[in-house]
């Protein structure tokens, strides 16, 4: 008829067809989000931390200085990333007494139960040692020897390149090869230790070894001993092949 639509009236017992729903918009890692769980420590795979300590080296150096460090590190769950970064320096008499800056930066995915693959680069600059500064970039396979919650064990392994420029202003770039060893274990509730040990086989080859004691001081502020020793089979002429270092810091998490 004349006025009416075509279309068959609804039955009164008939429900309507369920709208269709709307397309959702892909999740994206937004840096300030991130930093405001961090900062509330809302996030359960992200935790960072900020150092305040004092620092004595022996060696090439011979000194007692201030320091400051941050660091940021993801928990391996598919894939983990961890990253710190630190300063020092003072002055003596009007002269230099250290001026060094070092970072490092790893990430990691998941490869199967137990292995894994990554991506490393660490940078160093030291004013007062045998070369201007040192860096290295490389990736390799890692496999987690040990996996509890209480204690954590991961050998790595990888090809790279270990760069040096020394004070003369020459650069050179040596194929290396990194072999690292990562232990956490919690001794206690309050207390946990860490060993790291790398060496890189390379032209310039380097070993390094370092231990760590951190003691909580309620849920966000910890004391942190620690003590890094670092062989150079290749020092400069004029430098010692031996050099250490033992910072004490008190650490802020957030």
């Amino acid at each position: 008829m004349l006025g009416l639509s075509d279309a068959a009236p609804a039955l009164a017992d008939e429900e309507p067809a369920p709208a269709a729903p709307a397309p959702q918009r892909a999740r994206a890692v937004r840096p300030l989000a991130l930093a405001g769980a961090l900062a509330s420590g809302e996030s359960e795979l992200w935790e960072g931390r900020a150092e305040l300590g004092l620092r004595f080296d022996s060696g090439n150096s011979d000194r007692q200085d201030y320091k400051i460090g941050v660091s940021i590190e993801r928990a391996l769950s598919v894939w983990g990333f961890e990253a710190a970064a630190s300063y020092a320096y003072s002055e003596v008499d009007g002269a230099v007494g250290r001026d060094e800056f070092d970072a490092e930066a790893r990430a990691e995915r998941e490869a199967g139960e137990r292995w894994t693959w990554f991506v490393h680069g660490d940078y160093e600059r030291d004013a007062l040692d045998g070369y201007d500064w040192t860096a290295f970039l490389g990736a390799g396979v890692g496999y987690r020897v040990l996996d509890r919650p209480e204690r954590a064990w991961v050998l790595r392994a990888g090809p790279g390149a270990r760069i040096v420029k020394d004070p003369s202003g020459e650069t050179m770039t040596d194929p290396a090869l990194e072999l690292s060893s990562d232990f956490e274990m919690q001794i206690s509730e309050p207390v946990s230790f860490s060993s790291k040990t790398s060496a890189l086989v390379s032209e310039n080859s380097r070993a390094q070894q370092t231990f760590k004691l951190d003691t909580a001081l309620g849920e966000l502020w910890s004391l942190a001993l620690s003590y890094r020793y670092t062989y150079e089979f290749e020092p400069e002429p004029g430098f010692e092949n031996e050099d250490s270092r033992t910072d004490i810091s008190i650490v802020r998490l957030f």
